[in-house]
């Protein structure tokens, strides 16, 4: 509901907002944020201190200052040496998904172990944009089936099987841990590389797609993992709005009104984004003004609206 290209981090976050962080909070979980990259971006600092999280870890906590100055091809080369029996600490300019992960478990194992532990980790490694090539990370897929040659959409799927196995890695160390744990991975917005990689993959131009293949176009998988037993199923495919409420009722967590109402809306209208609407029929429409269930997206931004900026 917000316009086009805000930034709600840096414009709409300026006190207490409700958050899941909130809601695990209040019930005696203590929340941390880590985010390997500098503590200015975004606004982070501030929009995760009001959107409740108590202890918060960027890349100025990992790396010394010395490094941080450095030009990129100069860090590269030094942060290697931070880890030398380790040896994959950065992936071209970023922390790696592997070495992310490493910190995750510093983070695990140095907390309160009074009270339950909410961590909410937003890794940096496949960060765009995927035009130029580095020595420190060696590309593993080759694109052979297709007619153009995209570079760039073969470096940013390397780095998606790298982030595979390192997430093979994390789900190993903590199905060893005895204390009832859940990971959610999911991905947060498409990668920028060729369009004609795009092109030559529907058949057509990205800008005919159909409001379906558009939004097919953004979709992107999720997993709920836990190193106990619970219950195997595909959900289908729902908005990232309703994801932590999906989280929070996998994990048996109670659920404040907000999320309550958001659980009953899914129902009804499992995916509201900025591209358009999916029904609980799977019918896909670009504006839901003339659906049956119009009032319910005007309810919804309006409680939307109330929760976030009034």
């Amino acid at each position: 509901f917000l316009p086009s290209g805000a930034v709600a981090y840096s414009a709409n976050i300026h006190s207490s907002t409700p958050s899941m962080a909130w809601t695990l909070r209040e019930q005696g979980y203590n929340t941390s944020a880590f985010h390997p990259y500098y503590i200015s971006g975004w606004n982070r600092e501030k929009a995760y201190t009001y959107l409740g999280f108590e202890d918060l870890t960027f890349i100025e906590d990992i790396l010394p200052e010395n490094i941080l100055e450095m030009d990129p091809l100069s860090r590269m080369e030094a942060v290697e040496k931070i880890d030398e029996d380790d040896g994959d600490v950065y992936n071209r300019d970023y922390m790696s998904d592997h070495y992310d992960y490493e910190i995750i478990q510093d983070l695990f194992e140095a907390r309160n172990t009074a009270n339950p532990f909410f961590l909410f980790n937003v890794t940096i490694q496949n960060h765009g944009g995927y035009a130029d090539g580095f020595e420190n990370f060696k590309e593993s897929i080759e694109i052979t089936d297709m007619d153009g040659d995209y570079p760039q959409a073969e470096r940013y799927l390397s780095l998606m099987r790298a982030s595979d196995d390192a997430f093979k890695e994390l789900v190993e160390y903590f199905e060893d841990i005895d204390e009832p744990t859940i990971i959610v991975m999911f991905g947060d917005h498409i990668p920028s590389v060729e369009q004609e990689f795009y092109d030559e993959l529907y058949g057509m131009s990205i800008n005919a797609l159909s409001v379906d293949d558009a939004m097919e176009r953004y979709r992107t998988p999720f997993v709920i993992w836990a190193n106990y037993d619970i219950p195997e199923k595909n959900v289908g495919t729902i908005s990232a709005n309703y994801l932590s409420t999906l989280v929070l009722e996998t994990a048996g967590v109670q659920l404040s009104d907000y999320e309550r109402y958001l659980a009953s809306l899914s129902a009804e209208v499992p995916v509201i984004s900025s591209l358009g609407f999916i029904d609980a029929e799977g019918h896909a429409v670009e504006d839901s003004r003339d659906t049956s269930y119009a009032t319910l997206i005007d309810g919804y931004e309006c409680l939307a609206y109330n929760n976030l900026l009034d």
